[in-house]
Formats: structure tokens, C-alpha cells, sequence
């Protein structure tokens, strides 16, 4: 007997809906198909009867507990409100009044006054774990100078061991795929237990990645015959019935799949209605596709995915530890809660009583800052209303980068005095900074790096998030050549490893400090120090728990280890600190200032990409400007003053000493270093603008652009360099000026003066006639700034030493 006479009674009943009632039959009919080609039809109507009650009986059941996790994550979201700027939050869990608007994107991207987690935070903790668990993979199988992956055959090795454990044979590749698999578990167990429900699958090996654009070209049968006969047929289930599919319903779930890639998902979304697919319920499906084996995978993955299985596998934690943050701050629905928490934002506003509020403006405001905030963290607003010309932009700001920013690392020496002030204000040792940045900086420190991400701090180099770009260019859609040239310029340099190592210091020091403060009570603590466990949400109590967790000894020194602490969210804080300070030791863009400059400057469109490329090479002292002003400004009375104060007076020292290694560099001897200009010049390089440093005491930059082509941007200056060559009397000497800006790497610091004296000089006289007139203008600009040569232009080989006495403001 069909299920449907039960339904219909139940229904008549009142005890189901129609809509029940019609899941129901369709799960039955799901059930039938597949157990009437096995057993009798009595047997298998009512095995399929039993088993379409067990599949309902688990839908209410999980309906029930995401029901129960929102209504939780609504309670703590209020809670937390009400704490927002130590208690001033408002709303009910405060005892009523306006609800402060900055409370709500708080939960998205860290706010000094939250003492609450963000999902920005949270995704960096457990980033920060994964790296943990991976990090001799890390070390290993990063990229290299190149762009290339290391290793490439133990890579390889390592994917068999994933498909087949034990079919390498080689020790190092088993050891290495466990920790993928913990890593894995891991974050599979954690996004479940935030509200998911992906299964657990014996050897399930790597996730699968589709280029949408690749699959789309290629057509369904293409792809089709790429991926059917690499598939298990065997291990490839009906999700509701957990039967092998037969071969229609295989082709047809090979051919819903298909659709859903080409189409980026559309295939399975309606026009107009949002939220269909609410985030707890999602990528349970990624395990669908199950291949043979590792050739089969990476065969298909070079074809139509992933470039490498280190980039799958940190694709995957990225995806996973940005989910699971998502879950776990805004519960099993993210987008409910945010529409949610924007209302309650709004309704607030709404109904203060005061005659002059500005409180309905705040919270619209607060609205559209969440929007653009979920849209950078989602990556929303990474992809381009046009393609074509978003990538065509991007690429030539990588370009720039590759053959513009090899003498950046000598700007970055300013890190020292934003690290400075960062351990000041945190009540950590600054007299040690240097030493920390020496031990992680120097060769052969890899056991000290595998120590800092050990310790949780994210490998954002290691890992293909090159955090040097980041400061520089953000989040670049760029094509495959360019990237790599860029990102080999900023590791060829020198300034990708800096900026890691100054990252990595930071956070080491803060875990040190952790460890070697254990031994006091909260009272006793430093009162700097205290309050930044405070501001991180870490108080008397919770600081008791952190100094209970036992030690463990590394290279001669006791840690505590954030994953060992007991209380895993309270382990998550000591993480989203350590990396959070590390954004104001090292200032670079966070979630905030990435979306608001995407918000100003949208991808593919033609105004955004001419203010992206405006302000390219802008970004770092945008960064530090909107990163260390919010902090300056939540300081109260005497406090602002003295953080503001020894900011400046350490960035400009800074910008003084970075100033001068580049005019050694430029084979220039240091300028005057008694003037006021020139301490106004070096305050304006401490501050991340150096160009316009230049303008101080000169109407062309020391690259001969006026104030109008720095305003601009490099792109632009290329432009008009380029059409120089035609409007030029001397067509092969423009041409070859313009030529010699366009080569990559021809700007590294320690190679740029000799490669321009000894060849580029030598080539350009003998073709342009006039070109000793640039020399004469470099001579010019050199005087306004107080400096001579000490490698002049056009020699061959240098005169003499460079003079350093301008360095102690001698007479010369």
C-alpha cells in the first residue's frame, strides 16, 4: 500500500501540512524506485514506508535544532549589543535605551570598543588552527620565487597517500596527508557542530574545484567525457536514499551538476527570491563526485580546477574557516540574522524619543556599512560587473607592481615604529623587536617559522595570501603572468618575507608574553597588557583558564599554545588578538578598509578602476591612516594624546632612516638630515605617501613627474611616457626611457643603481643625444634636496664612497 492513504489521513487530520504531505510522497517514491529493483514489491513499499518516516522524523528533528541554534544566536547577539563600548551598547539586554549603531558591523569586522567576537576575527582564528595543524605542509609545498609550487612530486605523493593510504610509500608524504586529514576533520567537525551537516566520507581525498569559465568553454560533453570514467560510480550515492545512482540517474545528476558550474549556481536559484539555500545546509553536496583515485583527480583538477592540490587544499580552508565563522557569529542562517539585527538596529533608532536624534541616520548608516562588510567577506564585491575590464586593470596594476615597487622594502622600515608603538600600547617589550624581526628574518630561521604557525599565526605567505601585495594592491582579480611576476618582485625584494616575519614577530611576542605572565592574577598583570585581554573580551575569569593550560617547550622556550587551551572559543580570542594587533603592527587593509575602498572604487566598472589605479600604491597609508586614526580616537583624554604622539615621533624617525637607505640605494648620499623640510618629508613617509615627500622642497618627484602625475598614478604615467615616443623628436630615446620602466625587477633596491649606471646609462647616451639633460635635471633635484651623487648618472662605475655625515647633520 502506498504511503499517500496514510498521508492523506494524517493531513485530513490536521497533523501534517499539505506541503509535508507532498515531501513525503515524493521521498517515498525516491525510496521505492531503488528497493524495487532488489526485493519483492510488498518488501520494498514498506522498507521504503519505514524509511521515508526515518527522513522525515530527521528533517523536523534538524529544523528543530537550527530553529534552536538561531533562537541562541539571537540572545548572545543581544547580549553582546548591550556590552558594546563597556556596556553603553543600549537595548533590551542593556535595560532598554537607543541601541549604538557601531554595535552591529561589529560583528562582522573588529571594533576596539567589542569585546565580542567578529566573523573577520573568528575566520582568522580558525585559518589560524588549520595553518597549525599543516604547518610542515606549509613550509614545504608553499611557493616559491618563482610562483611554483616546491616539491611538486611530493605533492603528488602526498594526493596518493589521500586516495589510497599507503599506495606512495614514502613515509614523509603519509605524515603529511594525516595532517591534511585532521585539518580536514577538523574543520568539518566544527562547521557541523556550528550548525552543518556535511558526513563523514572513508578517504575522501581532496575537494573538487570547478572554473566555471573553463567548464562553460568546454561544453557538456567535453566535460562530460573529461570527468565520467575518472568518477567511483560505486561510492557516488543518491543523497536522500544513500543508494549507488543507476545510469539515468547518474547521467542525470551528471548533468544537473554541469548546469549548476557553468552557470555559478544560477541553474538551481529562482530570480527574486533570496536566502533559498541557508548556510547550514550547504556544501554537504561537495562530496557528491567521488574519483577513482588521485591520478583521476588531479588529471581532471588540471583541466577544469584547481592549479595544484596545495591550492585546493588552502582553498578549501579559507572556504571552511569563512562558513564556519559565519555560523558560529550569526548562527545557521547568516543573512536572516544580519536582516535581523539590521531591523532591531533601525527599529531602535525609530522610536528614540529625542526631538534632535541622529540616530536614524547612524543606523542606516551601520546598515550599509554591514552591507558592504558581508559583501568583502563573502567576496561579493570581488567580482566585476565587467570581467573584461576589471582584468584588464588589474593586471596592469600588477604590472606596476612587477616593475615599480622593487624598492619598497626600504619604505617598510617604518613597520619597526607602528610595531613599536603597537607593543607600547599593549604593554609588550619593544627593546626586543628588532632581535624578533632579526631571528625570523635571517636564513635558516624555517624551525622558528614553523614555530609562529604552530603557534596559530596564519602563514599568509606560505599560504597564497600574499600579504605584502595585500598592503599595496588588495585583493587582485589579476591574470596568472602578471600575478606571478608581482609576487616574485615583492619576494625577490625582500618585502613579502618582511612583512610575515614582522606579523609573525608581533604575534610571538604576544603569546610569549602570555606565557611568561602566567604566573599572575589578572589584578597583577600590566595595566596595558590587561586591557588588551580586556578589549578581546578576556577578563579575571577567563585569563584564570588561559594560565591553567599546561606549557609545552619549543626551542628552549615554555608557550602556551592557543589550540590547547580547554575552552576552544576562549583559544579562538587569544587567535583573532594575536592577528588582529598584528593588522596595527604591520598595517595592512582589514576587512573594513577593503570594503570601504571597493565600496568607492567597484571592480568592472570604468569609474572604479580608474580610482583603484589612481590611488594604487596608495593603499598602505590609506590603511594605516583609517586603522591607527579609529584607535587614536577610542582613546580617551591624555591617552590619545600619548598614543597619537608616539606615533608620529616613531614613524617619522622611520620615514627618516627609510628616506635615507633610498637615497643610498638611487646612489645618492643621505640628505641633510638638520633641516625642518626634510623631518617634513620624512613625517609624510612615515605616514605611507613618500612620493609627495618629494614635493617639499621641489617641483618634480625624483622620478621627474609633477605633483599632477603622482595625484594620478603610475598607469597614467606610463601612458603619457608612452605616447612621449610619438610626439617625441627622438623616437628610439623615448622609446627606450619608456622601455626601461617596463622591465620587472629593474627596480630592486640592491640592483636598480648599478643595472641604471653601468648599462641602461651607457645605452640611452648612445642613442638619445639629449639624454644628458636628465642627468643635469637629476643633478638639480638632487641640490633642492640637500644631496650630491655619489654614483652620478652616466658613470660607469661609482667615484667615491657615499658621504654620511648629512646623517648626523654635520657641515659638509
Amino acid at each position: 500500500m502506498s504511503i499517500s492513504v496514510c498521508v492523506a489521513g494524517l493531513v485530513a487530520e490536521g497533523r501534517i501540512s499539505q506541503g509535508q504531505a507532498q515531501e513525503a510522497d515524493r521521498l517515498y517514491a525516491r525510496h521505492l524506485s531503488g528497493l524495487q529493483r532488489d526485493m519483492p514489491m510488498m518488501a520494498a513499499a514498506s522498507l521504503a514506508s519505514e524509511k521515508t518516516i526515518a527522513s522525515l522524523k530527521a528533517q523536523i528533528n534538524r529544523r528543530k535544532h537550527l530553529a534552536a541554534l538561531a533562537v541562541t544566536s539571537r540572545q548572545r547577539i543581544e547580549a553582546d549589543i548591550a556590552s558594546f563600548n563597556g556596556g553603553k551598547g543600549g537595548g533590551p539586554a542593556g535595560g532598554g535605551g537607543t541601541i549604538d549603531p557601531r554595535a552591529g558591523p561589529a560583528f562582522l569586522s573588529p571594533d576596539g570598543r567589542a569585546r565580542y567576537a567578529s566573523v573577520d576575527g573568528r575566520m582568522r582564528a580558525i585559518r589560524g588552527r588549520a595553518h597549525a595543524t599543516m604547518n610542515e605542509v606549509l613550509a614545504r609545498h608553499s611557493s616559491n620565487l618563482l610562483g611554483r609550487v616546491r616539491r611538486p612530486a611530493e605533492l603528488a605523493e602526498i594526493v596518493r597517500e589521500l586516495f589510497q593510504p599507503g599506495s606512495s610509500g614514502s613515509l614523509a608524504a603519509r605524515e603529511l596527508a594525516d595532517a591534511w586529514r585532521q585539518t580536514a576533520e577538523m574543520l568539518r567537525q566544527r562547521f557541523n557542530a556550528a550548525g552543518g551537516d556535511i558526513g563523514k566520507l572513508d578517504d575522501w581525498g581532496l575537494p573538487q574545484y570547478h572554473d566555471p569559465e573553463l567548464v562553460r568553454r568546454a561544453g557538456y560533453d567535453a566535460w562530460h567525457a573529461a570527468i565520467a570514467d575518472r568518477l567511483d560510480r560505486a561510492r557516488i550515492l543518491d543523497v536522500e536514499t544513500g543508494r549507488p545512482l543507476d545510469d539515468g540517474e547518474f547521467e542525470t545528476a551528471l548533468r544537473e551538476i554541469f548546469d549548476r558550474i557553468r552557470s555559478d549556481g544560477w541553474s538551481k536559484r529562482d530570480p527574486g527570491v533570496q536566502g533559498q539555500s541557508i548556510l547550514a545546509n550547504r556544501r554537504a553536496e561537495s562530496r557528491f563526485l567521488v574519483f577513482k583515485g588521485a591520478d583521476d583527480w588531479m588529471a581532471y583538477q588540471s583541466q577544469f580546477g584547481a592549479a595544484t592540490a596545495f591550492d585546493a587544499m588552502m582553498g578549501h580552508i579559507d572556504g571552511m574557516a569563512r562558513d564556519i565563522a559565519m555560523l558560529e557569529i550569526l548562527g545557521p542562517n547568516p543573512n536572516a540574522t544580519l536582516g535581523w539585527l539590521k531591523d532591531t538596529i533601525a527599529k531602535s533608532a525609530a522610536v528614540d524619543v529625542a526631538p534632535d536624534s541622529k540616530a536614524p541616520e547612524a543606523a542606516h548608516s551601520a546598515a550599509k556599512q554591514m552591507d558592504r562588510l558581508i559583501a568583502e567577506i563573502t567576496g561579493a564585491s570581488q567580482r566585476p560587473e565587467n570581467r573584461t575590464l576589471a582584468l584588464g586593470f588589474s593586471t596592469l596594476r600588477s604590472w606596476e607592481t612587477a616593475t615599480k615597487l622593487g624598492g619598497a622594502f626600504l619604505s617598510a622600515v617604518t613597520d619597526l615604529a607602528f610595531g613599536a608603538t603597537t607593543r607600547a600600547f599593549n604593554g609588550l617589550p619593544v627593546t626586543r623587536m628588532l632581535g624578533d624581526y632579526i631571528k625570523l628574518f635571517k636564513p635558516g630561521s624555517i624551525e622558528d617559522q614553523k614555530l609562529a604557525v604552530r603557534l596559530g599565526l596564519i602563514a599568509e605567505e606560505w599560504g597564497h595570501r600574499t600579504a605584502a601585495q595585500g598592503r599595496f594592491l588588495g585583493e587582485e582579480l589579476t591574470g596568472e603572468v602578471s600575478r606571478r611576476l608581482a609576487e616574485g618582485v615583492l619576494r625577490v625584494s625582500g618585502l613579502a618575507r618582511w612583512t610575515q616575519v614582522g606579523r609573525w614577530a608581533h604575534g610571538m611576542q604576544l603569546m610569549g608574553a602570555i606565557a611568561d605572565a602566567r604566573g599572575k592574577s589578572f589584578d597583577k598583570l600590566d595595566p596595558a597588557f590587561a586591557r588588551m585581554l580586556d578589549r578581546y573580551g578576556i577578563g579575571a575569569g577567563e585569563w584564570d583558564a588561559i594560565r591553567a593550560t599546561p606549557v609545552e617547550r619549543d626551542r628552549g622556550v615554555d608557550w602556551i599554545f592557543p589550540q590547547n587551551v580547554e575552552n576552544r572559543e576562549l583559544g579562538d580570542r587569544l587567535l583573532e588578538m594575536a592577528s588582529r594587533e598584528a593588522d596595527f603592527a604591520v598595517p595592512t587593509p582589514d576587512v573594513a578598509t577593503r570594503a570601504m575602498i571597493n565600496s568607492v572604487a567597484p571592480r568592472g566598472t570604468w569609474h572604479g578602476e580608474i580610482i583603484k589605479s589612481a590611488f594604487l600604491f596608495k593603499s598602505f597609508g590609506i590603511s594605516l591612516l583609517l586603522q591607527h586614526g579609529a584607535r587614536t580616537m577610542e582613546q580617551a583624554g591624555a591617552q590619545r594624546l600619548k598614543y597619537a604622539g608616539g606615533l608620529v615621533i616613531g614613524t617619522t624617525a622611520m620615514g627618516a632612516l627609510g628616506i635615507w637607505l633610498k637615497d643610498l640605494a638611487a646612489g645618492r648620499d643621505p640628505r641633510d638630515g638638520s633641516t625642518p623640510d626634510f623631518w617634513f618629508q620624512s613625517l609624510i613617509q612615515g605616514g605611507g605617501f613618500g612620493i609627495f615627500g618629494d614635493f617639499v622642497k621641489s617641483a618634480e618627484s625624483r622620478t621627474g613627474g609633477g605633483i599632477a602625475s603622482a595625484m594620478v598614478g603610475p598607469i597614467w604615467g606610463d601612458a603619457q611616457n608612452a605616447a612621449d615616443i610619438f610626439t617625441s623628436k627622438n623616437h628610439r630615446g623615448a622609446a627606450l626611457k619608456f622601455a626601461r620602466t617596463q622591465v620587472p625587477g629593474s627596480t630592486l633596491w640592491y640592483l636598480r643603481t648599478a643595472f641604471d649606471r653601468s648599462v641602461a646609462d651607457q645605452i640611452q647616451e648612445e642613442i638619445d643625444p639629449e639624454y644628458r639633460r636628465s642627468w643635469r635635471r637629476m643633478d638639480k633635484w638632487a641640490d633642492e634636496q640637500g644631496t650630491d651623487y655619489w654614483w652620478a648618472p652616466g658613470d660607469v662605475a661609482p667615484d667615491r664612497a657615499p658621504d654620511l655625515s648629512n646623517v648626523a647633520g654635520d657641515e659638509r
